[in-house]
């Protein structure tokens, strides 16, 4: 059974991935890349603020995340 401990360590790091993944890498990457509406909105450059938010705010329950006892006594 997932701990809030789990939870809020998975629910930092997806929020860190979905950050980068609001910066532009550059059109011509790839070229399935270039179909998707939210990537060709990502590479102009619009998505910049919202993940650096995403990235700090993952980064805080990450840490956290570390900081709440396991239910074990032990770290985990």
């Amino acid at each position: 059974m997932p701990t809030l401990k789990t939870w809020v360590r998975g629910i930092g790091f997806v929020a860190i991935l979905i950050g980068g993944l609001s910066f532009p890498v550059g059109i011509g990457i790839n070229p399935e890349r270039d179909t998707s509406r939210f990537h060709n909105l990502a590479d102009g450059g619009l998505f910049i603020n919202y993940g650096f938010i995403l990235i700090l705010a993952g980064i805080a329950l990450v840490v956290i995340s570390i900081l709440i006892p396991s239910r074990s006594g032990h770290e985990g």
